[in-house]
């Protein structure tokens, strides 16, 4: 048969084809369908999303390994009959993790749309309630069989039971599922959050995936959800949904950027960089705060300035009173001194911005370096490099020290001493970056994360001797790397107090300029230093 003149066979084509564009018109059988659901679940006090515009693979950006995950949950939707013939079997169960802000919900909402399938959207917290038992009762209400009786109505109340059955094809989708998903027992045990899990737990063992119902959820704290909930059966399908890298923050800022009107100067190969380690949420916000720079400048398209501007509000927060003249120049010698090793130092990446001004998120200023990818995204990090980037952190008292004199050193590096602390305490304790026979190479402690914090956990069969071995290895190196930087900023003295200057001047320099200055006022072998050995770090 021809297909051409044949409207079945054009829909079926269509939809192999899996073109998001083709496919934007709205179905108005399934909006039905899905205003049914809706009301009825708000009738049992469930909150439900209520958006019209459905969305596709081709609306998210930056997430494409997870996409590609996902396609197979698609496949189900339309071509069930592969399945069939296979003799495979679904997942009942679709859980999306990872950091908050990387589009766990709106890929959700793809699957559904690519799919053709209702989406059911549910906050876990709506399940849970003061008296015992309504959680399990709103669980059960969500996943009930549609039962018409006698005249097409339902078997108990005359209607029908609010039911995603009753929906299928449908995709329910629980988002923060850890409110109702937390191991259960133990000191926080909660009766009517275990009931709730436990009825959830049954419901999802007596699904049919004949019914073409899937349950997808979303959490960024996988390490809390109790076992029974992730085991197969259940959510035996777990999708990583990992911060954008390079190339999906680029792909992430475009399509937030096309939706406004922007000029051709913005660069995003240096936003994409510039942004490492940001949510597809922060970036979206990002942009929204450039249109509104670019708003209050009298400007209708955005230009790289407001984006630049709108980095610098995200990173340090609005501005606040701004400190008296000795002050300022006590946190102009800390910044200078952070932004001249920083600059002096190969294995530290390049300074973005140093700034005096008085902000929310660090009231004594910052020098903001370029983030690394590699280090980031990997989380190694070498022993040479920690070791400069302890001189970073000690420079700004040493710098006071060196200006003021010893008597005369002030209470505003404590911060920064708990940070080089830390440093130290990674290369000697947790990664065993040391010399000293008597402590490596071995770890003596490692970081285990107890709820919403970090905590030292001491290894098994370590002597005393070792812990006071491990802390006067600690010591030494704090005092060395101390001694180091104050004979490093005595040798370009001329450059320290010239970025001084020029910070009090201007409260706010680039990395550019701060470059310049060091470049034209810093000891030459520290400069000849820094060129030789840059190529040669990660």
């Amino acid at each position: 048969m021809d297909s051409e003149g044949d409207p079945q066979a054009q829909a079926e084509q269509m939809l192999k084809m899996k073109t998001a564009k083709i496919r934007k018109a709205r179905d108005p059988v399934k909006a039905r369908k899905q205003k049914e659901a809706q009301r009825q679940l708000k009738n049992i006090k469930l909150m439900v999303t209520d958006k019209d515009e459905d969305i596709f693979f081709d609306d998210v950006a930056g997430i494409g390994d997870a996409k590609v995950e996902l396609q197979e949950i698609v496949d189900f939707f339309l071509k069930p009959e592969a399945f069939r013939g296979s003799g495979s079997r679904i997942p009942r169960g679709v859980l999306l993790c990872g950091p908050p802000g990387t589009g766990k919900t709106l890929l959700a909402r793809a699957v559904a749309g690519e799919a053709g399938a209702t989406f059911i959207a549910l906050n876990a917290s709506e399940f849970v309630e003061m008296f015992v038992g309504v959680g399990a009762s709103r669980v059960r209400d969500l996943f009930a069989q549609a039962s018409p009786g006698p005249g097409g109505c339902g078997v108990a109340d005359g209607g029908w039971r609010a039911g995603a059955r009753a929906q299928a094809p449908a995709i329910i989708f629980i988002d923060e599922i850890d409110s109702v998903g937390r191991i259960r027992g133990g000191a926080k045990g909660n009766d009517e959050r275990d009931q709730t899990l436990n009825q959830m737990l049954s419901e999802m063992d007596g699904f049919d995936s004949e019914l073409q119902v899937i349950v997808m959820a979303a959490t960024n704290r996988r390490d809390i959800l109790d076992p029974a909930l992730t085991r197969p059966g259940r959510f035996d399908r777990i999708v990583y949904v990992p911060l954008p890298d390079y190339f999906g923050r680029i792909e992430i800022l475009k399509v937030h950027l096309d939706k406004r009107r922007y000029a051709e100067d913005i660069d995003f190969h240096d936003l994409a960089f510039e942004t490492t380690g940001y949510s597809g949420a922060q970036l979206a916000n990002l942009v929204n705060t450039a249109a509104t720079v670019a708003a209050a400048a009298g400007r209708t398209e955005i230009h790289n300035e407001d984006l630049e501007k709108a980095m610098e509000y995200e990173r340090l927060g609005p501005e606040r009173p701004r400190y008296s003249d000795p002050a300022r120049r006590r946190i102009a010698a800390m910044e200078a001194a952070t932004a001249l090793t920083c600059t002096l130092l190969p294995a530290i990446e390049p300074v973005l911005l140093t700034t005096i001004v008085p902000r929310e998120k660090n009231p004594l200023g910052q020098t903001v370096v370029k983030a690394n990818e590699g280090r980031e995204m990997t989380g190694l990090w070498t022993r040479r490099y920690l070791e400069q980037q302890l001189l970073t952190v000690l420079s700004g008292r040493a710098a006071e020290e060196l200006l003021y004199g010893a008597d005369e050193v002030s209470t505003m590096h404590q911060l920064r001493l708990i940070d080089a602390r830390n440093i130290v305490q990674k290369l000697v304790v947790s990664a065993a970056m040391t010399e000293n026979a008597a402590i490596g190479p071995r770890t003596i402690s490692v970081s285990r994360r107890v709820g919403a914090g970090l905590m030292q956990a001491v290894t098994r069969n370590v002597p005393p001797e070792l812990h006071y071995e491990a802390d006067r290895e600690m010591e030494e190196r704090l005092a060395e790397a101390y001694a180091t930087v104050k004979e490093m900023l005595g040798r370009n003295r001329e450059a320290l107090e010239k970025l001084m200057e020029v910070l009090l001047e201007r409260d706010t320099l680039s990395g550019e300029e701060v470059r310049a200055v060091v470049q034209a006022h810093a000891h030459k072998a520290d400069l000849e230093r820094r060129s030789a050995e840059a190529a040669a770090f990660m």
